[in-house]
């Protein structure tokens, strides 16, 4: 399964798969199909509410969340059947192992896969990812951040930052939380801080303001103002630049795509990877491969020579909407036909 980092960042509370055969509808219509990774047969499927749209789908250990109406429901990858629902709450979810932590209205959740509650507490604080086993980042409203252990939500350190954390600008890098502040005149500043004990290592200003962050292992990488940079993992220091296409919400910067195609970076040279995959709607990466959906036809691709690997239809309808997310053993997508996207 994914390789996580076993501690949890908890920065953004924020909302967002792929399809499979269908007759084409003019109802609207939203699917959760489950895909082997390595041949792309469907597996299992389940017909979601139509209102809920097409929401991105996280995996975490043996269930899939994918975001509602109704709240945050897990889908066992086995059955399809739904487990749990957290009502009110919403992705993305930090996932270590089992544990899986959620941002709800007024607050955070935490559960196991299987439902049980492990803690609830009342905070402003946003979910970003995992960091091994560590525990959960946890960034609030007055910028204090916080590593938690993801069994108890104890805090085992908490730093203090001179401005407003944001959720979409922030990852877990290594061994270092990177955090995304905006300032009041459109500029940026990314902190890293050292996860094991919350230690300022460096910063990176830019300016204008940081839409999105991301990391390929150790490597680091943002979005300013349609500019990917790749920075220094110890000093912080650019590495190189390049304009992007891509939407500062979904992909960048280095999961790419130029409105049609999807593509990986390389996180040290800033290179495009020689694979790629159409898109439209629907991107994501795992261990060098890339998934990508173009309205018909889900592909996997390996990102380093271009070798397809396998094709599978998607759902078809009017205005088809996916989003996807794999791991080692599995692609799971979400796709909503006949409806607007999905807004949380």
């Amino acid at each position: 399964m994914r390789h996580v980092a076993a501690a949890l960042l908890l920065l953004g509370a924020v909302a967002c798969g792929d399809g499979s055969v269908g007759a084409v509808s003019e109802q609207p219509r939203t699917v959760l199909q489950v895909r082997d990774a390595d041949d792309g047969a469907v597996l299992r499927e389940v017909e979601l509410e139509a209102t809920a749209g097409a929401t991105e789908p996280v995996l975490a250990s043996d269930v899939v969340l994918v975001a509602t109406g109704a709240g945050l429901t897990a889908f066992d990858l086995a059955s399809g059947e739904r487990r749990w629902t957290e009502a009110g709450a919403r992705l993305p979810a930090a996932v270590v192992g089992d544990v899986v932590v959620v941002a709800r209205a007024g607050g955070l959740t935490t559960r196991r896969t299987t439902g049980e509650v492990l803690w609830s507490r009342d905070t402003r604080g946003q979910v970003v990812q995992a960091w091994e086993d560590q525990g959960t980042v946890l960034l609030d409203d007055g910028g204090a951040v916080s590593l938690l252990d993801p069994e108890t939500g104890t805090a085992r350190w908490t730093t203090r930052l001179d401005c407003r954390p944001d959720g979409n600008s922030s990852v877990v890098s290594g061994t270092h939380a990177l955090v995304g502040c905006g300032a009041s005149d459109g500029s940026g500043l990314l902190t890293a801080l050292s996860l094991s004990d919350g230690a300022v290592a460096w910063t990176w200003e830019s300016t204008g303001s940081i839409s999105r962050s991301a990391a390929a292992g150790e490597h680091p990488a943002v979005l300013v103002d349609g500019v990917a940079y790749g920075l220094d993992p110890v000093t912080g220091r650019e590495r190189w630049h390049t304009p992007t296409d891509s939407s500062p919400q979904r992909y960048a910067p280095l999961l790419d795509s130029d409105r049609t195609t999807g593509f990986l970076r390389d996180p040290v040279t800033g290179s495009r990877s020689a694979g790629s995959v159409p898109v439209s709607y629907g991107l994501t990466a795992h261990e060098g491969v890339l998934f990508g959906g173009d309205g018909e036809t889900l592909r996997a691709v390996q990102a380093g020579d271009g070798d397809e690997r396998w094709t599978s239809p998607l759902v078809r309808g009017p205005r088809p909407i996916t989003y996807l997310d794999a791991d080692d053993d599995h692609v799971v997508s979400v796709t909503g036909v006949g409806q607007e996207e999905y807004r949380d």
